[in-house]
């Protein structure tokens, strides 16, 4: 997708990265041992445990402007501190300077995800199944949805989750979390045998509709490739990448 330059301005993917860090800060409050770090221009979710440590141990760098090797190199020595041996440093791919000097150091980039964000009076309703929503959902059928291990997150509040069901057993889910009125997107998802219905776009939109009502007045969420199509069908607008760089072997 071609990233529109004036909806990639500066406001808005911090907007959407607040929200990011908002929902690290909701996951690690929900986690024993597990906390959020605030060090300079970063903030980085410490996961120490499992299940949580083999996924969601991830870095975001906040100012554009700082030195990034030097912030990756205090963080990685949090991370130490905490005995993990293996994060992510976030880097919005509009941060030039801060990306070269990563390459420079030998940082290494293998994923990414695209920033899509939405101004929630533009959504769009899609064509799409009725559904079959779970009057009492919760976070861990969203996250066995996503096939994601149990256990993850045992104290988690501060959420809204969606789970419709699909020939009695959970077909579809989603996440969100709000944040000074950004509705953050997360753990979409839709079990194989129930794809390519529309199940994920209807689950996704009612999950808007609801955060509009909340008063929430934008989302944002983190797209694979895979996905990107389904957001776009909703409104949602590119807002450049986060790139995921490792640090070097030490």
């Amino acid at each position: 997708m071609r990233i529109d330059d004036e909806h990639a301005a500066r406001g808005t993917i911090e907007r959407a990265t607040a929200t990011l860090v908002a929902s690290w800060a909701c996951f690690a409050d929900a986690t024993p041992g597990a906390r959020l770090v605030r060090s300079g221009p970063v903030a980085a979710a410490i996961f120490p445990d499992e299940p949580e440590r083999g996924i969601f141990n991830n870095a975001v760098l906040l100012d554009y402007e700082a030195d990034a090797v030097a912030a990756g190199a205090e963080i990685a020595a949090r991370y130490a501190d905490a005995g993990v041996d293996a994060f992510a440093l976030w880097v919005h791919e509009t941060a030039g300077a801060a990306t070269r000097a990563l390459v420079a150091a030998g940082w290494r980039n293998d994923e990414s995800t695209l920033v899509m964000t939405l101004d929630l009076a533009a959504l769009r309703e899609p064509d799409g199944p009725e559904l079959d929503l779970d009057p009492a959902p919760s976070a861990a059928r969203c996250f066995a949805v996503n096939g994601l291990p149990t256990g993850l997150f045992p104290a988690l509040e501060g959420c809204h989750v969606l789970v419709a069901r699909q020939d009695a057993r959970d077909a579809a889910a989603a996440m969100t979390v709000d944040h000074e009125g950004d509705c953050g997107v997360y753990d979409v998802a839709t079990i194989p045998p129930a794809r390519r219905a529309g199940l994920g776009t209807a689950v996704t939109a009612q999950a808007l509709r609801d955060a509009r009502g909340r008063g929430c007045r934008t989302a944002s969420l983190q797209s694979t490739g895979e996905a990107e199509g389904l957001y776009a069908r909703l409104g949602f607008l590119p807002a450049g990448r986060f790139r995921e760089w490792t640090p070097p072997a030490r």
